[in-house]
C-alpha cells in the first residue's frame, strides 16, 4: 500500500509563515512503498496524486501544496521518463534506492528544492531542465550552471543545468549525511556520560583515554564538528527551505535567471529578464516593445501583437475570467511560494 501519508499545515520545516498576506501552502508527504501494486507501475499515477493535493479546477497550474515524495520501494530501480514533468507541487524527493533517473523526469518542476539520491545514481541530460528553484539553490553554493551543457528544445538552444544540479545533489547528500552522523555521535556521547540509576556512575568515564579524547572536558569533538556546520557556509548558504521571494532575490543577484527561459520566469517568479539577467520593468509587454522576444514566441506564448510604431496589443481577446490572472502575470506579479 502506498500513497498520501500526511497533508498538514506547517509552521516549520519547509515553511509555514505568512508572507505579504499570503498564507503558506500546506505540506504533504507521498510515500511510494509499492509502485507496481498501488500505482500499477505508473509514475503518472504518482504525479497525479502529488499534483492533486489541495487542488481545485480554478487552480490550474499553480502550486497548491508543498509535497515531499519518498520512494521507499526497494524494487524501484528507476524514476521513469517524464515522471514529474511540470509538477508544480513537488518540493522534495528522497529516493535512496533508485539507481537511475529517466529522461526529462523532473522537467519543469519549478518548485523542486531538495534531492536525495544514492551517490552513484545515473542522471541523463535534460532531467532537471527548467527546475528554476533548484538552479538558484545550486548556484548559491558555487556550482556553475553554465558549463557548456546545452539542450536543444523547440525553437531554441537552452542552458541545461542537469550536470550542475546532479553534482550539487550528491555533494549536499554527503553533507546532510555527515551532519546526521555527528548528531548521532553527540547523542551517544551524552548517553555514555549519563548515570544509569542513582549513583551507579557513568557508563563511560574520562578515565578511559579514548573517551577522554572524545568526551572529556573541552573535547566534545562532535559538537566541535557541528559548530563548523561541516564545511561551513559555502557561497550564499543552504537556501532549500527559503521562500520563493528570497530565491528570486538571490537568483537575480547571481544572474541565474536567463532571457531564454522568460516563459518560465514570468509564470514562476513573476519577472522577466534581459540578456544580462536584469529585470525588465513592465513585464513581457515591455520586452516585446524592446524587441527582446521573437515574434513567433510572443505570438505563440502570449498572444501579443506589435504594431509598426512599437505599440504592443492583445492579439486575441479570449481569456475571459482568466484574464485577470493572465494580466497580472504579464505585468510581472507573482504570489510567493
Amino acid at each position: 500500500m502506498s500513497g498520501l501519508t500526511s497533508t498538514t499545515p506547517s509552521t516549520s520545516g519547509l515553511g509555514g509563515a505568512i508572507v505579504q498576506g499570503v498564507p503558506q501552502l500546506p505540506e504533504a508527504v507521498v510515500e511510494v512503498t509499492n509502485l507496481a501494486g498501488y500505482y500499477e507501475g505508473l509514475w503518472s499515477r504518482v504525479e497525479e496524486e502529488v499534483e492533486g493535493i489541495n487542488r481545485t479546477d480554478e487552480d490550474e497550474e499553480m502550486a497548491t501544496a508543498r509535497v515531499h515524495v519518498v520512494v521507499s520501494d526497494r524494487s524501484v530501480e528507476k524514476i521513469g521518463p517524464l515522471a514529474f514533468w511540470g509538477c508544480s507541487n513537488l518540493v522534495k524527493v528522497t529516493a535512496p534506492f533508485v539507481e537511475e533517473v529517466g529522461e526529462r523526469a523532473f522537467w519543469g518542476a519549478v518548485n523542486l528544492r531538495h534531492l536525495s539520491f544514492r551517490p552513484d545514481v545515473v542522471v541523463p541530460p535534460g532531467a532537471f531542465f527548467r527546475c528554476l528553484s533548484l538552479e538558484v539553490v545550486v548556484a548559491a553554493v558555487g556550482f556553475k550552471l553554465d558549463i557548456g551543457d546545452r539542450f536543444r528544445y523547440g525553437m531554441g538552444n537552452w542552458n541545461d543545468p542537469t550536470v550542475a544540479i546532479t553534482r550539487f545533489a550528491k555533494w549536499r547528500n554527503q553533507m546532510d549525511g555527515k551532519k546526521e552522523y555527528y548528531k548521532s555521535v553527540m547523542v551517544m556521547l551524552q548517553l555514555a556520560n549519563t548515570p544509569l540509576v542513582g549513583n551507579v556512575g557513568m557508563r563511560a568515564t574520562t578515565e578511559d583515554p579514548l573517551w577522554a579524547f572524545l568526551a572529556g572536558p573541552g573535547r566534545d569533538i562532535a559538537k566541535l564538528v557541528l559548530s563548523f556546520k561541516l564545511g561551513v557556509k559555502v557561497g550564499k548558504g543552504d537556501l532549500r527551505d527559503l521562500r520563493k521571494t528570497k530565491l528570486l532575490e538571490v537568483g537575480l543577484e547571481l544572474k541565474v535567471l536567463r532571457m531564454e527561459a522568460n516563459g518560465s520566469n514570468i509564470s514562476h517568479f513573476g519577472v522577466i529578464v534581459d540578456g544580462e539577467g536584469m529585470v525588465i520593468e513592465g513585464g513581457i509587454r515591455e520586452a516585446v516593445r524592446r524587441g527582446l522576444v521573437a515574434k513567433e514566441n510572443y505570438l505563440y506564448w502570449w498572444d501579443l501583437g506589435k504594431r509598426g510604431n512599437g505599440e504592443v496589443y492583445d492579439e486575441y481577446a479570449r481569456y475571459g475570467v482568466r484574464g485577470v490572472v493572465y494580466g497580472s502575470m504579464m505585468d510581472g506579479v507573482a504570489v510567493p511560494l
